[in-house]
């Protein structure tokens, strides 16, 4: 075998590697239970209880805009110039299980029971396990590669205004705003092993809350010492794609 056709098959095999690793999304459903209790013992003492500190996870208007992906490379990288580091010593399960639990701060128990009816009566394409079993072509909301990357503010405009050629119609004229953020919150929890969390009575009749990280926060520079197994995913892509272009380099030489 002469260098170059080593060189191309080695080159196939990272182009594989790299796809794999930019797959970013569940094995299966994350667990809000499993998160709660990763939630209570690394990151409560920042972000609070309630999860109203440094960012608001339980602001409508700041999380429907945001994705499980978006939380995820921030759980798995850190976030630059920040306290937020990475979590180098959770497993991938982990980390999805802590950002669903973070979704629980946003979502509402009686909305998501009341959302809950209305799609039983009304989205029956969908399927009664939100599986899109009801109808060829309905959305999935349990498949998990595409809800990673989907953004609840985006289901408010489909319920609100329909999907052009296709069977999802206009809701709006049917359902009120407040309906429509009720159902959207339902479908939601469908990529969720399990919900609502266990309730924590003690929080519950408190309210306590947190707003300041404690000094002994460890600084955002732990995640530069991470051991080499446990380095963030962007770091791998990185190495990968620069390993790519140096056999680039050396086919156009040969």
């Amino acid at each position: 075998m002469n260098i170059s056709r080593k060189v191309w098959i080695s080159l196939i095999c990272l182009f594989v590697f790299v796809g794999i690793a930019a797959a970013q999304y569940p094995a299966e459903k994350p667990s809000v239970e499993s998160g709660k209790a990763i939630y209570k013992s690394k990151c409560v003492m920042c972000h609070g209880n309630i999860g109203s500190a440094i960012f608001e996870f339980n602001d409508h208007g700041s999380m429907v805009e945001k994705t499980s992906t978006d939380f995820y490379n921030a759980v798995t990288d850190g976030i630059m110039g920040t306290e937020m580091h990475a979590f180098t010593d959770l497993s991938e399960s982990q980390r999805w299980d802590v950002v669903a639990y973070l979704w629980t701060f946003w979502l509402d128990e009686p909305r998501v029971e009341e959302g809950k009816t209305i799609f039983t009566n009304n989205c029956r394409c969908h399927g009664a396990n939100g599986d899109g079993s009801g109808l060829s072509g309905a959305f999935d909301f349990t498949d998990l590669e595409v809800m990673v990357n989907k953004k609840p503010e985006g289901f408010i405009e489909i319920v609100s205004n329909g999907v052009p050629n296709t069977q999802m119609a206009s809701w709006s004229s049917r359902l009120s705003d407040d309906e429509i953020l009720n159902v959207v919150e339902r479908v939601w929890t469908f990529q969720f092993s399990d919900y609502p969390p266990s309730p924590d009575t003690a929080e519950m009749a408190t309210g306590t809350e947190l707003m300041s990280p404690p000094e002994s926060t460890e600084a955002p520079e732990a995640a530069a010492s991470a051991p080499a197994s446990q380095v963030p995913l962007g770091t791998g892509i990185l190495f990968l794609t620069v390993t790519m272009a140096y056999l680039v380099a050396r086919i156009r030489k040969s």
